[in-house]
């Protein structure tokens, strides 16, 4: 591996990280060191390391993201807002139009957040972080999202900037953000699918709102015992460490 002036490139990024890497993860790190050390030829080093050009651009693309990791094997989600899933989801209304709504779900609790906008950027779901943060009545530690490009950049710096832990999921994964990609369904079939909403935003999203309140604060749930899930939280976490905003 490389060192420079006794150091090995990128460790005290990875340092403040606090992450263990595996064995794998420091062989890959030698092939980015090997690759900037040779005029950043790919093909010279896919042949080094006998790794297919695939395999090297799919983690050269996700190197890039300096804050961002894979969510390691011993981190467990334990109480409420240990990790919160979100995922977005193409809402037509209307013939020649797509929405893009946003859902963010607390995997231990299932509390949800919802919120729809016209597209689906960096800049729009790093707001969605402002809003699930102020919406969860507990603290959030970790997100978990997958790989699409709305949680890059804005979005990645902001979970930074709030000291937030950013999971990003290997390519073509879904089902490790179950809990999310289930929410989604309950929203579809609950809310969208007979709401009566112009499905203007304004109005979209304030009818958004009811539904989240009432999907999180009267309906109940056949896996808590038909708890409501504030019901749970209370009795989870003791009403006095519940804030409710919504």
């Amino acid at each position: 591996m490389r060192i420079i002036n006794g150091t090995v490139p990128g460790v005290s990024r990875l340092a403040r990280l606090q992450v263990e890497l595996s064995k794998k993860a420091r062989q890959r790190l030698k092939w980015f060191d090997y690759y900037n050390s040779r005029s950043h030829n790919a093909r010279l080093t896919c042949r080094h390391f006998d790794i297919s050009p695939q395999t090297f651009y799919r983690w050269k693309g996700r190197i890039k993201r300096p804050y961002a990791i894979r969510k390691p094997k011993e981190y467990v989600a334990r109480k409420p807002g240990d990790i919160v899933e979100v995922d977005t989801l193409d809402v037509r209304p209307l013939l020649g139009i797509i929405l893009k709504h946003f859902t963010a779900r607390d995997i231990i609790s299932g509390w949800d957040v919802l919120e729809a906008h016209s597209r689906a950027t960096s800049n729009t779901a790093s707001g969605f972080i402002d809003v699930l943060l102020r919406r969860m009545p507990f603290p959030v530690k970790a997100i978990q999202v997958d790989g699409g490009s709305e949680f890059q950049d804005a979005f990645e710096e902001e979970c930074r900037k709030r000291g937030i832990k950013l999971f990003v999921l290997p390519p073509r994964s879904p089902k490790l953000n179950g809990h999310v990609e289930r929410a989604q369904r309950t929203h579809t079939e609950e809310s969208y699918e007979v709401t009566d909403s112009s499905f203007e935003l304004p109005e979209l999203n304030q009818a958004l709102l009811k539904w989240e309140k009432v999907y999180n604060t009267v309906r109940p749930h056949q896996a808590l015992g038909y708890l409501t899930l504030l019901e749970f939280l209370e009795q989870y976490l003791g009403k006095e460490n519940v804030s409710l905003i919504i």
